[in-house]
Order: C-alpha cells, then sequence, then structure tokens
C-alpha cells in the first residue's frame, strides 16, 4: 500500500490560494476567502496555541450567525447598517458579555483585596485611572474606552465637550471652556464597570445605587 505524501502547509496553503484564483478570479468572495486563509496562516504558524485565533470565538459566530432565529428579525434602519452587520453585532455583544461575566469571581477577589489593603483610607483613595487598571481587566477598560470614543488615550474627544454636553448653567459653561483638559474621564469609566461587575468600591457608586437600586 502506497502512502500518499503529507504535503506541508506552506505549500497546502499555495495550492489553496491557486484553487481560490481560479474559482474566484475577482470581487469580495475572493479577498474574503483569501482573509480567512491568512487568518488559518497565522493560527498554524504560531508557536503555540496561545498566540493563535481563538476558534471557539469564530465557531461561536459561525454557529450563531447562521442560526435564523438568533438575533433580530427587522434592521432598525436609523442606524443605516445592514442586517447581516447587525446580527454580528449582537453576536458579537452576546460573546463579550459572556465573556465579561466569566469574569465576575476574579474582579470580586480582586475587590476584596483591594478593600482589604485600603480599610484605613477609604477617603484618600488612588485616582480613578489606576484602580480600573488594578481591579477590572484590560479589555473592559479598552472596550469602554473606545465605546466612548478613544482610539487612544487622548483625542479630540475631550473632558470639556462631554461636560458641557450636560451642564445646564450659563455660568458653568464659561468656566469649563477655559479649563483646558484632554482625554478620558477615568472616574466616569469606573462607575460603568463598578455597576456593570456588581463591584461597588467609591462612595460615589455606593450612593448612587442605593439611590436606583429601588427605583421602578
Amino acid at each position: 500500500m502506497v502512502h500518499p505524501t503529507v504535503l506541508s502547509w506552506d505549500k497546502m496553503q499555495h495550492l489553496i490560494q491557486e484553487v481560490l484564483h481560479n474559482l474566484l478570479p475577482t470581487g469580495a468572495h475572493l479577498e474574503i476567502c483569501l482573509t480567512i486563509l491568512k487568518l488559518l496562516n497565522f493560527h498554524v504558524n504560531s508557536r503555540n496555541e496561545d498566540f493563535g485565533v481563538d476558534f471557539n470565538f469564530l465557531k461561536f459566530c459561525f454557529d450563531k450567525m447562521k442560526d435564523s432565529e438568533f438575533g433580530v428579525n427587522e434592521p432598525e434602519s436609523d442606524l443605516h447598517i445592514s442586517r447581516n452587520k447587525l446580527k454580528f453585532l449582537t453576536v458579537l455583544g452576546t460573546w463579550l458579555g459572556n465573556e465579561f461575566h466569566n469574569c465576575s469571581r476574579m474582579i470580586s477577589n480582586r475587590e476584596d483585596n483591594f478593600k482589604h489593603e485600603h480599610i484605613s483610607c477609604i477617603d484618600n483613595l488612588p485616582p480613578s485611572s489606576d484602580i480600573v487598571n488594578h481591579i477590572f481587566p484590560v479589555f473592559m477598560t479598552a472596550f469602554n474606552l473606545h465605546w466612548q470614543g478613544f482610539s487612544t488615550p487622548v483625542n479630540e474627544y475631550s473632558v470639556p465637550s462631554l461636560a458641557l454636553k450636560h451642564n445646564y448653567t450659563c455660568t458653568g459653561k464659561k468656566q469649563m471652556m477655559e479649563e483646558e483638559q484632554t482625554g478620558p474621564i477615568y472616574p466616569l469609566i469606573q462607575l460603568i464597570l463598578e455597576f456593570a461587575n456588581n463591584s461597588l468600591i467609591s462612595g460615589v457608586a455606593h450612593v448612587v445605587f442605593s439611590k436606583i437600586k429601588y427605583t421602578k
């Protein structure tokens, strides 16, 4: 019995590329297929699976995207995005929510350790940026930063622009316009992460939560 020759991955990738170019000479389908091939190539050539592609994530997305009963039936016209993209964002949001929730116990442990370390100086806690980076996973902070329009820690979306939008006194506006500050509002990010993770640390979070927990 003659055993077939086992092709190396590089040779197999080259053959797949040739087939794709023959079957899909031009167009978006070719670009998509080649991109998927690049992902597979990146994963195969990674030194170990920790540096490769998370195929569990890709499988989750694939299964949900082909599930006709998952997601919304009607696109929201004012968003000006396609039905397919809307469904993918719903899938992605579901996956992210599950992954964030899986961090609950770790965050709770960090919260307990932080409170134990600062029990004697509760009125003089570290800056919000330090608390956020110390207690919450970096991907949660990155998610909130990008959601608020910060592709980097500092950009054109400034603290005054947000403060002015939610300030309703004329005198306050003039004063804030004179104060030049740019960058994320970490106390706000801290509050969002405290509430989302049920990990109340700051005095503000405790006060606000006590006000809203009985609100219907």
